[in-house]
């Protein structure tokens, strides 16, 4: 009887892509779910059963925060990842940059979960979830946001 071997997918490359972003921007008082979309880019190392990297991301979703302001988020994030063949569950965390159109801006921590699936060597689907560390935050911006994304990013294999 044949044993049957599960696909290799190799996961090393540099990624640009785009996503769309859904987030909640509200504080302990109100809620502004709002939604939008983003650029990402970055590269991965694939090191057999482990997968380690690195993307920065930048998301402009459609918030109102109190009188008709706007925010937008970048993100800068180390990747860990399994790589369990055309899946990769990952974990992530880093920094992210608020900057609001009255003029307040903040770096804060962020950790976060997600999956891709591989469609072929160059295509890629996913999704994550994000949570800020907002305690600087909560005392200028009165925010607690939180985002989701849907990504399809494009891999650049061959460097």
């Amino acid at each position: 009887m044949a044993t049957q071997m599960t696909p290799s997918t190799d996961w090393t490359g540099f990624y640009v892509g785009g996503q769309y972003v859904r987030c909640d921007a509200g504080d302990s008082i109100t809620s502004d779910d709002a939604g939008g979309f983003g650029l990402h880019a970055g590269c991965l190392r694939d090191l057999w059963s482990f997968v380690v990297g690195g993307e920065f991301d930048y998301d402009v979703p459609t918030i109102d925060i109190g009188a008709g302001v706007d925010a937008d988020f970048a993100h800068l994030k180390a990747i860990a990842d399994h790589d369990l063949g055309a899946f990769m569950p990952y974990i992530k965390a880093g920094f992210a940059a608020f900057d609001l159109d009255s003029g307040f801006s903040d770096t804060v921590d962020f950790y976060g979960l997600g999956a891709r699936y591989a469609i072929n060597d160059n295509d890629r689907i996913g999704g994550g979830y994000l949570a800020h560390d907002t305690d600087e935050l909560d005392r200028a911006a009165h925010l607690r946001p939180t985002h989701s994304t849907c990504e399809y990013p494009i891999v650049f294999t061959g460097f």
